[in-house]
């Protein structure tokens, strides 16, 4: 979901290009409820596996976000925790 914010705000330089980021971002809510059922069966298979190690990946404007995952990953288990 970040990543399509990105996209779009990177769309949006100009008024022309505003209209249109409101007018793309106005179908992310649909667009995420129809990947929903696609990953639900996934979500729930990570779900019930154990994990011992979490990695977040992220450079360039995606580094903050990996970072911002870690430290909530940090939070909630109180486990050791690196962004990349």
């Amino acid at each position: 979901m970040a990543l399509a914010g990105q996209v779009l705000i990177a769309k949006a330089g100009t008024e022309a290009g505003a209209a249109r980021f409101f007018q793309e971002l106005s179908k992310l809510p649909d667009l995420l409820r129809s990947l929903t059922p696609r990953y639900g069966e996934l979500g729930r298979t990570l779900a019930a596996d154990e994990f011992d190690q979490i990695v977040f990946l992220g450079s360039g404007p995606s580094l903050g976000i990996a970072e911002a995952s870690a430290l909530a990953v940090l939070e909630m288990s109180v486990e050791k925790c690196l962004s990349h």
